[in-house]
């Protein structure tokens, strides 16, 4: 299958995106044919961006979301983590 703006691939990424990174500095032609869903990074209004998968590579970051490629980012402190918490405390609430 031959993959374009039209019909993008979609690259998910749960930790470093330093191979995705890798793949567009090597491959710049990728950049309007995928559409990165990355789970890492704090939510944008969060105090620090110190977490695991962002702090230790950095640059990956940067190269990444400065490419011009589609990204979704499920940032982990102050949304995913957050949301999980509370679905789980409701759920062992609900389940006794």
């Amino acid at each position: 299958m031959r993959y374009s703006s039209d019909r993008p691939l979609y690259v998910i990424a749960i930790g470093a995106i330093t191979y995705i990174a890798y793949a567009i500095l090597i491959n710049p032609e990728i950049i309007d044919r995928i559409v990165v869903v990355w789970l890492g990074g704090n939510a944008h209004e969060w105090p620090d961006t110190k977490e695991f998968n962002m702090y230790q590579y950095v640059a990956s970051a940067r190269v990444v979301f400065g490419s011009g490629s589609a990204v979704v980012q499920l940032p982990c402190m102050g949304v995913v983590f957050r949301s999980c918490s509370f679905e789980a405390g409701t759920w062992l609430l609900v389940a006794g």
